[in-house]
């Protein structure tokens, strides 16, 4: 399991618990163009 998965769990379980059981999908998961900038300036 990787740094990605374990977010979207926590992300998951994070919306669940904020609707209470009731039943939802999540439609598309966009990237942050924040986190690219953060590795792309820990790389130089």
């Amino acid at each position: 399991m990787n740094n990605n998965d374990e977010e979207l769990i926590a992300i998951m379980a994070a919306i669940q618990e904020y609707m209470k059981g009731k039943k939802f999908r999540i439609i598309s998961v966009k990237p942050s163009p924040w986190k690219y900038y953060g590795r792309m300036m820990n790389m130089r």
